[in-house]
């Protein structure tokens, strides 16, 4: 098997990204298709209907694609950077939605979520100044999503986990730098289908963490947020 940035399916399909080109592969790991021109694409998300998944570029390209028949339905610029926050993209729990954290300056993003059904954009969250999303996660249990970011100042950052609610973050709280760089890793990680490339290059690998560990265990914004709100 091909070294992968990402390799994700649903049972049926397996999507694989390697960077420069996004692969299709059947339940069983054999090729069915193979789609050239993104660069710079690490990261997918499959729709919970199982009828498209998504690929994002950190050029600030977002490709839609199609299960059945193998084809890209559409590719559409969301950033005019050289380089955008790569990752932060999921689907709804019924596929109608796609949330995506898109840089559009340096220092500057903001949350955009998409109709899957033709792929407007139904709104954009930007948040306050100096205030940079940096992952995100749908949590079942709860229904919400949670977001995780820092605040730049002068002197220093400061990290936060809140959750999105009525198109804004409400209810965040202060967490620890080292919380910060696990969490964030930990969710590329986990999204990526826990590649062992992803792991060999994240913040988890230089901390000493077991990749078995972390594959075996579930770690959650969810989880995170509620501990700091005592629930």
């Amino acid at each position: 098997m091909r070294d992968f940035w990402t390799y994700i399916g649903n049972g049926k399909y397996n999507v694989g990204c390697d960077g420069q080109t996004v692969y299709l592969f059947d339940g069983q790991g054999s090729a069915i298709a193979e789609f050239k021109g993104l660069i710079y694409a690490y990261d997918a998300a499959i729709s919970p209907k199982d009828d498209i998944f998504v690929v994002k570029s950190n050029t600030g390209v977002l490709a839609v694609y199609s299960f059945e028949p193998p084809s890209l339905k559409m590719k559409f610029r969301f950033g005019k950077t050289a380089y955008a926050h790569n990752g932060g993209v999921c689907f709804s729990p019924d596929g109608s939605e796609l949330y995506d954290i898109e840089e559009l300056d340096y220092g500057k993003n903001a949350l955009a979520v998409y109709d899957t059904s033709n792929f407007s954009l139904k709104y954009k969250y930007t948040p306050p100044q100096n205030h940079i999303l940096s992952g995100m996660e749908y949590d079942e249990a709860t229904d919400a999503y949670y977001i995780l970011g820092f605040i730049r100042s002068e002197n220093d950052l400061r990290y936060f986990i809140g959750k999105l609610s009525g198109g804004e973050i409400r209810d965040a709280v202060s967490i620890s730098e080292r919380e910060h760089s696990f969490y964030d890793s930990y969710l590329s990680l986990k999204t990526s289908g826990f590649t062992k490339k992803r792991f060999g290059w994240s913040h988890l690998f230089y901390m000493g963490y077991d990749y078995d560990t972390l594959k075996n265990t579930d770690h959650t914004l969810a989880k995170l947020w509620a501990y700091y709100h005592g629930k």
